[in-house]
């Protein structure tokens, strides 16, 4: 085997290493923005009620 065959047969490992990597981060990011989409709902929840709270406060 040539030097060239064994660099080349090196490269293409850390290239496939590499689309694993990026796979991995692919997925979690999938996971955060579900996660902050989550949180963002459930704080517009939050605000809109204590904002109709208060609307029924002040109507009494």
């Amino acid at each position: 085997m040539t030097d060239t065959t064994k660099l080349l047969r090196q490269y293409e490992s850390l290239l496939e290493a590499a689309e694993d990597d990026e796979q991995i981060f692919r997925a979690k990011l999938a996971d955060a923005t579900r996660r902050r989409a989550h949180w963002q709902r459930r704080i517009a929840e939050l605000k809109a009620d204590d904002c109709q709270s208060a609307s029924l406060v002040a109507a009494e």
